[in-house]
């Protein structure tokens, strides 16, 4: 399948980007342009799919979220 670069200009926030499920399609939103969010409470996975969509050319940034509390999913103003 060729790559294309239809969501340049795009964020993409991926939760549960630590492995698997998650990992998966922030790397191939990553591939088509868009710049990754991904988050998790697992600092070294997360880091881990961030600095990999980084060696391949790709933009993302690990922000640690816990979605399982109400806490979790606000950011500071």
């Amino acid at each position: 399948m060729t790559v294309g670069r239809r969501m340049a200009g795009r964020v993409a926030v991926i939760t549960g980007a630590a492995c698997g499920i998650g990992a998966a399609p922030a790397g191939r939103l990553a591939a088509e342009g868009a710049v990754v969010v991904v988050t998790d409470v697992d600092d070294v996975a997360d880091e881990a799919v961030a600095a990999g969509i980084a060696d391949g050319s790709g933009r993302a940034e690990y922000v640690r979220r816990d979605l399982t509390s109400a806490a979790g999913p606000r950011l500071s103003p």
